[in-house]
């Protein structure tokens, strides 16, 4: 990740307004990375888990602000663990074209 500009956000708990308000406000603020740093709502399984993570891919074309989550106590683990099992020689593991998990200890 190159920037000049990172915007740290905590504890979304899956609240798409939250986290669209916030990719919206880093836009125009000359932000290029959000880092959200647990407890984002990772729920890809349910319902309103699905539409969080959809809300949150729109918000990242829309603002071009690219967004990074860590683990926090109010994630789907299993589901992360899975992921992470895919890719266990990376630390920044890329969901989509719009989401970044940090896993724990993470560089980059």
């Amino acid at each position: 990740m190159t920037t000049s500009n990172v915007m740290l956000l905590g504890d979304s708990h899956g609240n798409r307004g939250f986290v669209i308000g916030a990719l919206k406000w880093a836009a125009a603020h000359d932000v290029s990375a959000v880092i959200q740093l647990g407890d984002f709502g990772y729920w890809p399984s349910s319902q309103g888990g699905q539409m969080f993570l959809k809300a949150c891919r729109l918000a990242v074309r829309e603002t071009q602000v690219s967004l990074y989550f860590l683990d926090g106590n109010h994630e789907d683990h299993d589901a992360l663990d899975t992921m992470s099992a895919r890719f266990p020689d990376q630390d920044v593991i890329q969901f989509n074209a719009e989401l970044w998990f940090l896993k724990r200890g993470a560089r980059f």
